[in-house]
């Protein structure tokens, strides 16, 4: 396996109907091949996150995950696990992974082959005009020098440095004529020329790092690992330097899951973020080859949805700055700086003004502080550290350690289970109040849906007040689905609903997979 992070790749500049049209022409033409991933999301604004996000779906901690420094607690992730069953790890980067603390992060995640610009090796040039190290050229160079050389199965991260000030490099005037040459293809008007010209270092260093991209796969397509490989690339962040039309530019980046077993290229533009890539990735190599995953984790993210719709499924935190305070995205809500907005097709965002769905974002933006506060409390994410049990794909995960806090203020779901019988799935869950007074008045409510996220019936309890820190517990009763519907999977949510409105409110929502030959477990 192999993971590229592109410093500053930006979907406004990359893929297919790119806002200010794609300077990625390699990129593209992969991106056709592959499951390419429209409406994809950094969740970091900044490259100090991106690490822990993707390879470890973990959270932000305080100034950034890495920025625990020693304190940083092991926890099964891409790299750790993989060890664990045989593989070899190694992560190549052009910098100083010292910055970020990255070098850290990676070996908590026990990789074992670590290269960067202190031990790049002879032969190798750095570049003159940045203080940031080797180019991506030389990057992709030394890369290429270890691909016969290290032990098979292996996972490998690369990650470049190039598209980042002060956007100079060696041989870039001849990148400099291809930007002038891709103007003319993308047919940009006379009136804007001038405005995309102001920026014509950056252009051309991001066709100069698409064009060392090119010779990476042109290289490995002769090795002997190459048809058994998956490839994924992203970018850490969107780079600022070129202006952006809206907030959301900067988190929005391309998804390209790539490999010579995929039997046809999809193009996904459901919403998922890089803290649903290690989940997928785990459960594709145990679903499908037989690995294990962990038998309980800590990871924030869910596994990437693969709908051609645009929709939301996820609740996800998201960090600009490593100082900047968590903004939060769940369902189609955004919430930056106590406003709401709108995710909206083509990654816009509206402002919206509905109080009570800024309540239930803010609470679960909440729920997301005290959850990642405990965690910065006992300084561990999990018991197992970075080697915890490993189960058959069969098995389904435990509850996290990360979201199990304690009573928070308002209705919560303490527990869900559910059982498929002859006649129909029978749920129970316990709802609890942490309040001091008697709770708001809700409405308990079961969502079944198909794997692919389309709703299928609803089912609503009697209305529930509880007193100061009670519980209840709630039977509800859902029919069972058509089989062409869930096709013997499918999933059943339940939360304390608004009343007047069915809007979800209170703390928690259970996501429960549905086996209707069996039994329904927490997923």
């Amino acid at each position: 396996m192999v993971l590229i992070i592109v410093e500053g790749l930006g979907r406004s500049f990359s893929g297919p109907q790119a806002a200010l049209g794609s300077f990625t022409p390699f990129l593209d033409t992969l991106a056709a091949r592959s499951l390419y991933f429209d409406n994809f999301i950094a969740n970091q604004g900044r490259t100090f996150g991106v690490l822990p996000t993707l390879l470890g779906s973990a959270p932000f901690a305080d100034q950034g995950f890495t920025a625990l420094g020693e304190r940083m607690p092991a926890h099964p992730g891409l790299f750790s696990v993989l060890r664990q069953q045989g593989y070899h790890t190694a992560f190549y980067n052009g910098t100083d992974t010292a910055f970020d603390d990255e070098r850290g992060y990676m070996r908590l995640q026990q990789v074992q082959t670590l290269v960067d610009m202190n031990n790049f090796g002879p032969g190798y040039q750095r570049n003159p005009f940045s203080a940031w190290g080797y180019p991506d050229k030389e990057l992709v160079s030394r890369v290429l020098a270890d691909s016969d050389r290290l032990p098979s199965p292996f996972v490998l991260a690369m990650q470049t440095i190039s598209m980042h000030t002060s956007y100079e490099f060696p041989g870039q005037e001849a990148y400099r004529a291809r930007f002038e040459q891709q103007l003319q293809q993308l047919r940009v008007p006379e009136s804007r020329l001038a405005g995309y010209r102001a920026n014509a270092a950056i252009y051309s260093t991001i066709l100069y790092t698409d064009d060392q991209l090119r010779r990476y796969f042109e290289s490995v397509q002769k090795a002997p690992w190459y048809d058994d490989t998956i490839f994924v690339v992203t970018g850490d962040h969107r780079l600022p330097e070129i202006p952006m039309g809206e907030h959301v530019d900067r988190y929005h980046v391309p998804l390209i899951v790539f490999s010579p077993l995929l039997k046809q290229p999809k193009r996904v533009r459901a919403v998922s973020s890089q803290l649903d890539v290690t989940p997928s990735l785990m459960a594709l190599l145990s679903n499908t080859y037989g690995l294990q995953r962990p038998a309980r984790t800590a990871w924030l993210g869910t596994g990437l949805d693969m709908s051609e719709n645009f929709r939301n499924l996820h609740q996800l935190p998201l960090k600009q700055t490593k100082t900047s305070a968590p903004e939060y995205l769940a369902d189609r809500w955004w919430l930056r700086d106590g406003e709401l907005y709108e995710l909206q097709d083509g990654m816009h965002l509206a402002r919206a003004d509905d109080a009570s769905v800024r309540e239930w974002v803010a609470q679960r933006l909440q729920r997301y502080t005290q959850a990642n506060a405990i965690f910065l409390k006992r300084g561990a994410l999990l018991p197992d550290g970075a080697t915890p049990p490993l189960v058959a794909y069969a098995a389904v995960p435990e509850a996290t350690q990360l979201s199990a806090a304690p009573a928070v203020p308002g209705v919560s779901i303490t527990s869900a289970e559910a059982t498929a019988t002859a006649t129909g799935v029978r749920l129970s869950a316990v709802f609890a109040s942490g309040d001091s007074k008697p709770s708001r008045v809700f409405v308990p409510l079961a969502v079944m849906s198909s794997e692919n996220g389309r709703e299928l019936q609803e089912v609503y309890g009697q209305a529930l007040q509880l007193p100061p820190g009670g519980s209840h517990q709630v039977q509800l009763q859902l029919p069972l689905p058509q089989p062409e519907d869930c096709k013997g999977r499918c999933y059943v949510s339940v939360f304390p609903s608004d009343p007047d409105s069915g809007k979800a409110i209170g703390q928690g929502r259970y996501h429960l997979l549905v086996d209707t030959g069996s039994t329904v477990e927490k997923q």
